[in-house]
């Protein structure tokens, strides 16, 4: 185990002894000392599982040869216009070694057919529209008898090499999945860095997901993985009991025996979420069917039976990770509390509660950092943080109540919708300015200096979101791919991130 393992580990032994102190020194008697105990103690077990999974080496499928076999391609659509849906199919099509590529239309539409007719592919629609995406893919199974199925959002455009990185790994009779992430060549979007294209999910991608590999826990992203359809008519098919079917079929698998792995390399490209209301409806979504999942569902990790132990706290880890957005905005609420009243919610000397919190976030960040290879930034990461707090806010509220609604992200939108979502990422801010204007009131002690000083760094991460938004609103830039026809966009994404198309790059 290397160095930076071993620090991993030992950040997390300090997280063991952080929440045994935190709860002997808790104040029981007011209200205020056992929200923050709370508080402090979901943020800790958030974290320790985050690093529990960095910790664990990365293990990498083959790439190269073993597998003889046929492949098609399932490609569900509901709404997205031709423009967008028409590169892909493209794709499928140009991707080597692939057989019949089905496009899944659930929106019924005869423009879509003829598209379909047009290019050679096959084209599906069903009765009704019940169970959303997996319902779709359900319907589509009979219709193959592929030994493996590709499946791609309709927006997700396949580099021609795709098949050959992920079929290998399925010499295996047990490997069920093989998933690669999700790339996107609209970098300039809401949710990358403004100065480097490094993305919201890259942690999740590159980092959490390939370390899954050592205890057979990588699952299903819903796109840009191949997948044995005998293993998926084995469970019964793409589960339907959530609006996430990814994580839930994939946990069915492997309570199942079956084995999946992660390649930490894109091979499909397609449209990050264009605004910020459709970052909020895509977050929302993922968030409310993870915790649907996890708090309310007879296949709760916590239930469901064939799971490994350590499989069960992957899963555990990957959906609580939704219960970030909420901890956060609970840890901002005790912040502005503490600084009105000057209430400790301690037994000790607050000031040592001061310097133990401290000391356990920059151990935090520092080993998220090394562990990551350098993708979690302090300003930038915390940033993304507050980006997906109301929306997996919302997320929890939905699952609580059982709303399993399925909600499509729109793929062409225009970029400065989302003036709510504004007005309430504004009114948290002000909320914290007057939180931290009532210091001027009354006398100062630790604890509402502390707090102050807390609650102002939690205040400039939100105002660097809401100009981060700004930004993104008011760039006016040329975009290469804007006004490319189908074939051209398809040739672009092959040129910039694969290997060169079929089709004349414009």
């Amino acid at each position: 185990m290397n160095a930076r393992r071993w620090g991993a580990w030992f950040v997390l032994a300090l997280f063991a002894a952080y929440a045994g102190w935190r709860i002997a020194v808790a104040d029981p008697t007011s209200a205020a000392g056992v929200a923050v105990l709370l508080v402090d103690l979901l943020g800790a077990a958030l974290s320790a599982m985050v690093l529990a999974v960095l910790a664990r080496p990365t293990v990498l499928p083959p790439t190269a040869g073993g597998f003889t076999g046929t492949v098609d391609v399932f490609i569900p659509t509901l709404n997205e216009p031709l423009d967008v849906l028409e590169p892909t199919v493209l794709g499928a099509l140009g991707v080597r070694g692939v057989g019949i590529v089905h496009v899944l239309d659930d929106g019924g539409r005869d423009e879509v057919a003829a598209m379909a007719d047009r290019l050679g592919a096959a084209y599906h629609r069903r009765s009704g529209s019940e169970h959303a995406k997996a319902g779709n893919l359900n319907a589509a199974l009979p219709g193959t008898d592929a030994d493996l199925i590709l499946i791609l959002d309709a927006d997700q455009i396949p580099v021609p090499e795709i098949l050959e990185r992920l079929t290998p790994a399925f010499a295996d009779p047990l490997m069920a999945l093989v998933q690669t992430p999700q790339g996107f060549y609209n970098t300039e979007s809401l949710a990358y860095r403004r100065d480097e294209p490094i993305g919201e999910q890259d942690i999740f991608y590159y980092c959490l997901e390939p370390a899954k590999n050592a205890d057979n826990s990588a699952f299903w992203i819903g796109s840009g993985g191949v997948l044995r359809r005998q293993a998926v008519v084995a469970i019964g098919g793409f589960a339907t009991g959530s609006v996430t079917e990814d994580i839930h079929t994939t946990m069915r698998l492997h309570a199942r025996g079956w084995r999946t792995a992660f390649l930490p390399r894109a091979y499909s490209f397609g449209l990050e979420a264009g605004n910020l209301r459709e970052f909020h409806r895509q977050r929302r979504r993922w968030a409310a069917g993870n915790l649907h999942i996890l708090l309310r569902s007879a296949d709760s990790p916590f239930r469901l039976r064939g799971l490994r132990p350590v499989q069960r706290l992957h899963y555990v880890a990957a959906l609580a990770g939704h219960l970030q957005g909420p901890q956060r905005l609970a840890l901002i609420g005790a912040l502005m509390l503490l600084a009105v009243t000057g209430t400790s919610p301690v037994t000790v000397d607050f000031r040592w509660y001061a310097a133990v919190t401290l000391l356990l976030a920059a151990a935090v960040a520092v080993a998220t950092r090394a562990l990551s290879g350098g993708r979690y930034h302090p300003v930038h990461s915390e940033t993304h943080v507050v980006s997906a707090m109301l929306p997996q806010v919302a997320g929890l509220g939905a699952a609580l109540a059982g709303d399993r609604r399925f909600s499509a992200s729109r793929k062409t939108v225009n970029r400065s919708a989302g003036e709510p979502l504004k007005r309430l990422y504004q009114a948290i801010a002000l909320a914290m300015v007057c939180s931290l204007a009532a210091l001027a009131f009354g006398s100062l002690n630790v604890v509402r200096v502390w707090s102050g000083l807390m609650l102002a760094a939690h205040l400039v991460i939100v105002l660097l979101f809401l100009r981060h938004v700004r930004r993104f609103e008011r760039t006016d830039q040329a975009l290469p791919y804007a006004e490319l026809d189908p074939p051209s966009l398809y040739a672009y994404v092959c040129q910039r991130f694969g290997t060169r198309s079929p089709l004349p790059v414009p």
